[in-house]
């Protein structure tokens, strides 16, 4: 009897908590706690930041010191941009033009390479531009080129700029209809391209069009002397800069047979190429390699791979090993490995400590020797600055 009585009690305090939950419940819903447990809350990852960048060059002769300028300061370039925060993915691509089937790259007068991270493929792509011709160069048409030759990233926030490097009237395209920068330069900003124009020339020369193309593309008019005149700096850094990233690659462990191979070729390669530049180019390339991998030299670079976890050292064949390694016992090829990365580990913090002591020098002297005015890689850079911090890039 007293069972039955509890059980009763039980039931109708189970009523009552249900009558009270209903009162104080809308119809049709359910009531939400007021905290969320911790391990339901996921956090949402940052989105990584872009900048595609894009300069379409004249290629006529009287551009020579233009392209020369281009070439000592292109890793200056990236060496600044790579500084922002957050860090971005860093795309350069470039277009060559002159007038409309003219005698070089295959007849048509233009010629694209597309947008890479491998910023050693752009100082080549750069290096092997070649000027001539006359004075017909076809503004329209290269910017038709940049928006419909090059892989631009999709996403709305990454930062599209194209730089349009030129010392004659822009308005020279035969087709107007299609190619005209009345047409193109719309176009591109449809798709998030903004133009700056560069008038290598004195302001006054300057024909209306060049304004007007920046003006159409939301970009900046600008002006330089066609001396090609920059703002380099010798600073006592630049030699071990550059001997430290000949020994970073000294540490290159391939892996991969004929790949890893290949990999060693091309960075060879690179190296070679880079070794023919100013000291301070040079010191400008071993900053931004540093600032751009961290001392990741490659997919087929063993140290690399084992340390992103992307392979196993002990489930390689040797046949995929260095013929040094295969030679080692599983137990030396570890400690090998170990060795070179604590080898590559000082060289990559030396190479930190130096880049920044250089990049101090190398600011202080700009402002003290008043550089930063009227030389192509300032204006680049300083343009660049304003437009990347409308995307949410910071610099100090």
């Amino acid at each position: 009897m007293k069972t039955i009585k509890l059980l009763t009690a039980v039931w109708a305090l189970a009523l009552m908590a249900g009558c009270n939950q209903a009162q104080n419940t809308t119809p049709g819903t359910t009531k939400v706690p007021e905290t969320i447990p911790a391990k339901t809350v996921t956090e949402i990852p940052k989105q990584e930041k872009h900048i595609d960048l894009v300069f379409a060059i004249d290629v006529s002769g009287s551009m020579e010191h233009i392209i020369a300028a281009t070439q000592r300061k292109v890793w200056s370039i990236v060496n600044e941009m790579l500084k922002s925060k957050p860090m971005p993915i860093l795309r350069v691509g470039l277009i060559a033009y002159r007038g409309e089937n003219e005698e070089c790259y295959g007849g048509t007068g233009f010629k694209a390479w597309d947008l890479t991270e491998d910023l050693d493929k752009v100082y080549e792509n750069l290096m092997a531009l070649r000027t001539g011709g006359g004075n017909v160069e076809c503004v329209g048409r290269a910017i038709y080129e940049a928006n419909h030759s090059v892989s631009w990233q999709k996403t709305n926030d990454t930062l599209k700029v194209l730089f349009v490097l030129g010392n004659e009237p822009a308005n020279q395209d035969r087709n107007k209809d299609r190619y005209g920068y009345h047409v193109t330069a719309p176009a591109a900003i449809s798709n998030g391209i903004q133009i700056n124009t560069i008038y290598c020339s004195s302001h006054e020369r300057a024909t209306p069009e060049w304004a007007e193309i920046s003006r159409l593309a939301d970009g900046a008019f600008l002006t330089v002397g066609l001396e090609g005149k920059v703002a380099e700096v010798s600073t006592p850094m630049d030699k071990e800069l550059a001997d430290l990233q000949r020994q970073l690659i000294g540490t290159n462990v391939a892996y991969g047979g004929g790949a890893g191979l290949k990999m060693v070729a091309e960075l060879n390669k690179a190296e070679n190429l880079a070794a023919t530049a100013p000291m301070a180019s040079q010191a400008d390339r071993s900053s931004a390699l540093t600032n751009q991998k961290s001392g990741r030299l490659g997919t087929w670079d063993l140290l690399d791979a084992v340390k992103e976890k992307r392979v196993k050292l002990d489930e390689l064949k040797d046949e995929e090993l260095s013929a040094e390694m295969q030679k080692m016992s599983p137990e030396k090829r570890r400690e090998y490995l170990e060795s070179k990365q604590k080898e590559r580990d000082e060289i990559i913090k030396k190479m930190q400590e130096l880049a920044k002591a250089r990049d101090e020098y190398v600011q202080a002297e700009i402002k003290k020797q008043n550089l930063d005015k009227n030389s192509v890689d300032q204006i680049i850079l300083n343009t660049l600055r304003q437009q990347a911090e409308k995307k949410g890039f910071k610099f100090k």
